[in-house]
């Protein structure tokens, strides 16, 4: 079984990037840790042992295992490792994927058995106002270590390596080459919801004396949480990323940056 695993900066990409996969025909993957393809029968216990309670408990919430989903033969671990500057968390899962043993006889298996052979690594990440191009050299910079290969690294690519540790990337951005995830979700949520959107905008700037000045440059994002109180009562962003009826599958294939990320997955996944 290959399995691939997608770094992304929050759960709220997790969940778009969710619906993508899913209209590629990925579905959840749902069983129980000890029925789990080896070796994450027993990594995920493991990792549950060490793991640092204060971090990790519901108070802070920080996902400890990935959301998994699967297609025949194709197992997708998506990781929210909370913004672009957790390279500890990053380099812990790398490393401990890095360090299974990948054949059967040292896995303890008999011949044929359902384990996890292959691992490739992907980064997702929001441009920002840095732009696509920071983004990739400081992934080089971070990763130049642990990818030997990583120097050839570009936004949309997929390498593939003889170590099978394949790495690949995608930048978010708009087509100025900058921007985030929202550039893309606010827009599907938009179409054919104009006057509330409208209303939402006249909204926030109406009370804009109330929104902390650090958060004014998150209206995408208060926009969208607005919008989505409508269908989904105290739900985060990223459930309603995950659940809105205004991102539909008709909007997804009608969408140049929908298509660009399904082209991009479509490099490696079959």
């Amino acid at each position: 079984m290959k399995s691939f695993v997608i770094f992304c900066e929050g759960i709220h990409d997790v969940y778009f990037l969710y619906r993508i996969l899913k209209k590629m025909g990925f579905k959840s993957f749902n069983k129980k840790i000890k029925d789990m393809p080896s070796p994450l029968n027993k990594y995920f216990p493991l990792l549950m042992k060490d793991y640092n309670y204060e971090e990790y408990n519901i108070l802070n919430i920080n996902p400890l295992l990935p959301f998994m989903i699967k297609k025949d033969d194709q197992l997708i671990l998506l990781y929210a490792i909370k913004g672009d500057t957790r390279d500890d968390n990053i380099n812990s899962i790398v490393n401990a994927f890095i360090d299974f043993p990948s054949s059967e006889e040292d896995l303890g298996f008999t011949k044929g058995s359902n384990n996890i052979t292959e691992t490739a690594f992907i980064f997702f990440y929001d441009a920002d106002d840095k732009g696509i191009n920071y983004r990739i050299t400081e992934l080089k910079r971070k990763l130049s270590e642990t990818f030997r290969d990583i120097e050839n690294i570009e936004h949309g690519k997929f390498l593939e390596s003889e170590n099978h540790h394949n790495i690949g990337c995608y930048i978010f951005a708009d087509n100025t080459e900058k921007g985030k995830l929202e550039d893309i979700t606010l827009p599907l949520m938009t179409l054919e919801n104009e006057p509330l959107f409208e209303d939402i905008k006249i909204f926030l700037e109406k009370h804009d004396e109330l929104i902390p000045t650090p958060q004014k440059k998150h209206f995408q994002k208060a926009t969208i949480g607005i919008a989505g109180q409508l269908t989904h009562p105290g739900s985060s962003n990223a459930v309603i990323l995950r659940r809105s009826n205004m991102i539909t599958e008709e909007k997804i294939n009608d969408s140049p940056e929908c298509n660009s990320i399904i082209g991009f997955f479509s490099t490696f996944l079959v």
